[in-house]
C-alpha cells in the first residue's frame, strides 16, 4: 500500500513538472525555398511564408500565427488583426521539439505591370495591390497555449519592380 502511494506520488509530480515546462517559439525566415516558393511566370503565383520553429523540451500545442497589423495597410481596416494559415491548410498546428512549420503570409503575382497579393487570413484571402517603391511594416504574433508568453516579430515587406523583398524589421 505505501509502494502504491509513493509511486502514484512520483508519477503525479512528474506530470505536474512538464506541465510548468514552456516552449520557445522561434520565427525563420530566409529568401528562399521553402519560407519563398518562386514560380514560372504566368504559373501559380510566388509564396512568401515565416517558419516558425519549436525551441522548447515539448510539443508547443495550438500554434496560431496572427497579422496584426500591416502599415500603411492595403487593406481594409476591419480584417486586421486575423490569424494567418499555415501551409498545407489548417488554423493551428502542433509543433514537435526540434520541429518548424511554415505558416503562409501571402501569395503574389504581377499583372499587367501591378503585383497583386493575396493575404491567407482567417477570413478568406485578402487581395490588394502593393505599390512599386512602397514598404510595408507588418507584425505578426506567434502563440502556443504551452508557450510562455506570446511573441511580436515585425518584417519589412518591399515592392522593387515585379519582386517583394521580405525581412525580418529593424528598429532605429
Amino acid at each position: 500500500m505505501i509502494l502504491l502511494l509513493v509511486l502514484t506520488f512520483e508519477g503525479t509530480h512528474r506530470a505536474l513538472a512538464l506541465q510548468r515546462e514552456t516552449v520557445s517559439l522561434e520565427p525563420k525566415y530566409a529568401d528562399e525555398p521553402p519560407y519563398r516558393a518562386a514560380q514560372a511566370p504566368g504559373d501559380l503565383p510566388n509564396w512568401l511564408r515565416l517558419g516558425v520553429f519549436n525551441r522548447g523540451p515539448l510539443t508547443a500545442t495550438d500554434v496560431k500565427g496572427f497579422l496584426l497589423s500591416i502599415e500603411p495597410n492595403p487593406l481594409p481596416d476591419y480584417l486586421l488583426p486575423s490569424r494567418l494559415g499555415w501551409k498545407g491548410g489548417g488554423a493551428k498546428q502542433n509543433i514537435p521539439k526540434g520541429h518548424e512549420r511554415q505558416l503562409d503570409i501571402l501569395a503574389f503575382r504581377v499583372v499587367n505591370d501591378e503585383l497583386v497579393a493575396q493575404f491567407w487570413i482567417s477570413e478568406g484571402p485578402a487581395i490588394c495591390r502593393l505599390y512599386d517603391g512602397r514598404s510595408y511594416l507588418l507584425r505578426v504574433q506567434l502563440t502556443a497555449i504551452n508557450a510562455k508568453d506570446s511573441t511580436t516579430h515585425e518584417y519589412l515587406l518591399e515592392r522593387r519592380g515585379a519582386e517583394l523583398c521580405f525581412s525580418p524589421a529593424t528598429i532605429k
